[in-house]
């Protein structure tokens, strides 16, 4: 699935020279490291989450693997591995933290949600392929909520799906169409403090908000490239303040909206300096603020002060 939108998007096209910025701190300097497979390298990273004390979870579909940094950037451990056995990968895709700092990361193509201890360790595995409740087919984001509930896009089957702590099913919402609680190919979501659901709904190109338990309560965006619109958004971040970041991936950047969905700033071009991006894929915002993209395309993670 990630391959599809990386070929549409022209991610796939000759190889890239290295970059070397893997991570950009535009508030204080720049911080350096390669195209790679090595420590601290990326290739197509895609999912990212960032815990209380500022360390940041990177999730790469081109390496099958996580990798985990400290706040300024210094590589600490990574796990995973290509394959489909307890603790493999095949083209994760987004990841996200509990109050406990457990890891839960998309296992997209082995159509399961896996479950890891802070340092790694392989935990549980959460659902098969299938369209069955429990199953995935191409599950895409996770997201964990205050009560520990564990939210999850179903992509190919377009809904979302909810577990407790243990795997348990718990709810399930959504269904193919247009229409207000329907999807197609939901991606990125996120838990915002009020307790409700933000997920991005790609190929409707909009942002949808439930409830905890699936009722329906507001949407924003519409197809377009003016500002407020969005074209094949992929992830959703929710600041301290309650304003909302949507990464507009077919337009390459990022939009900020108020907690009522209500447009406030945009920043981003298609590029390879400092500040642009291309084909971004994942999104999210720490404790202080700051904001934390993705850049798959060019394989690096770009970090916005407030």
């Amino acid at each position: 699935m990630l391959r599809r939108l990386l070929v549409l998007a022209g991610a796939f096209a000759p190889r890239p020279p290295t970059y070397a910025s893997a991570l950009l701190l535009l508030s204080a300097g720049a911080l350096w490291a390669d195209f790679g497979r090595g420590k601290g390298d990326f290739i197509y990273p895609v999912g990212v989450a960032i815990d209380p004390k500022g360390n940041v979870y990177v999730s790469e579909y081109g390496n099958d693997r996580v990798q985990v940094f400290d706040e300024n950037a210094e590589f600490i451990r990574t796990w995973g591995g290509y394959g489909q056995g307890p603790g493999q990968f095949d083209e994760p895709s987004e990841l996200a933290l509990d109050s406990q700092g457990n890891v839960y990361v998309c296992d997209t193509e082995n159509h399961r949600v896996m479950k890891f201890d802070p340092q790694g360790k392989f935990l549980l595995t959460i659902g098969s392929f299938g369209s069955e409740p429990g199953q995935f087919n191409d599950p895409y984001g996770v997201a964990v909520n205050r009560q520990g509930k564990i939210f999850v896009t179903d992509r190919g089957n377009d809904r979302v799906q909810v577990f407790d702590a243990s795997g348990n099913l718990v709810l399930i919402w959504g269904s193919p169409g247009m229409e207000k609680g329907q999807f197609d190919e939901p991606t990125g979501i996120a838990a915002e403090r009020s307790g409700s659901i933000l997920v991005v709904d790609t190929d409707n190109s909009r942002v949808q908000r439930f409830s905890s338990d699936g009722k329906f309560l507001s949407l924003f965006g519409k197809w377009g490239d003016r500002e407020g619109e969005l074209t094949s958004p992929t992830a959703v971040a929710t600041a301290p303040n309650g304003n909302i970041y949507v990464l507009d991936t077919g337009n390459d950047r990022v939009q900020e909206f108020d907690s009522t969905g209500s447009f406030l700033s945009t920043w981003g071009t298609q590029g390879r300096n400092p500040g642009e991006f291309r084909f971004p894929l994942g999104l999210a915002c720490d404790k202080d603020g700051n904001v934390f993209v993705i850049d798959t395309g060019n394989h690096r993670m770009q970090r916005f002060s407030p």
